[in-house]
């Protein structure tokens, strides 16, 4: 796969495209559309300087509730899908 379509598929990951959408669209796997999402941008991100606040909190609430996974949540509000299920259980 070239590097313009994984750039390609990275940028549709806060789109409101499914991963099987996207991955129909690119022709290749979902699960190869999800590895993609997961890996972070180090442009975009680093890790360790955003804390899970209470506002992220009640956004993943306000996500979930409209019916979006754990993956997408957490790639729109920057954190690791393990991240928003333990702090979303919490409490």
């Amino acid at each position: 796969m070239s590097a313009q379509t994984r750039d390609a598929i990275f940028q549709q990951a806060g789109s409101g495209l499914s991963a099987p959408e996207v991955a129909r669209r690119y022709g290749v796997h979902e699960g190869t559309v999800r590895a993609i999402w997961r890996k972070p941008n180090k442009r975009e991100r680093t890790r360790g300087l955003h804390r899970f606040t209470e506002e992220d909190r009640q956004r993943a609430l306000e996500l979930r509730a409209e019916g979006k996974t754990f993956i997408e949540i957490g790639l729109e509000l920057g954190f690791e899908r393990s991240t928003v299920r333990k702090h979303l259980a919490e409490k």
